[in-house]
């Protein structure tokens, strides 16, 4: 079975290829002090996501995801971070990063970009990824 498709069977994260199509986000534990959710929670939702390249194939080579996501619902959020996991051609996990939203009450929708640690032929590597979304309320 495929990388996606055990993803897709298990339901607890949100697989995006490089297209930008999206599951749906899933809820990790929230900063120490806030409330826990035992559920999924659906309140944000990523709009679109792309798979961005620069300098390919030199040593400066770079690959970052950029995108938009948005409050779904009603709830107003004390915490939303998005997660990116960057696999390579095989579906080796390469690496993962964080963006927060620095301010999430402030508006609705957010723009973000996440960059792949790497540089040059670690970069280069970069083949597919996934999101993930955390909230706290």
């Amino acid at each position: 079975m495929n990388r996606r498709a055990l993803l897709a069977a298990v339901g607890t994260t949100a697989a995006v290829a490089a297209s930008g199509c999206l599951d749906g986000p899933i809820q990790r534990p929230p900063p120490a002090g806030e409330a826990e959710s035992e559920e999924p929670d659906p309140s944000v939702e990523i709009l679109e996501s792309t798979l961005n390249r620069e300098d390919a194939g030199t040593d400066d080579e770079r690959v970052w995801i950029s995108g938009t996501a948005r409050r779904a619902g009603e709830t107003q959020l004390s915490y939303v971070e998005i997660r990116a996991l960057f696999f390579d051609v095989d579906g080796e996990q390469l690496d993962s990063t964080v963006e927060h939203i620095e301010d999430p009450t402030a508006d609705s929708r957010w723009s973000f970009e996440i960059e792949f640690s790497g540089r040059g032929e670690q970069a280069a590597a970069v083949d597919d990824y996934e999101l993930e979304v955390i909230t706290a309320l």
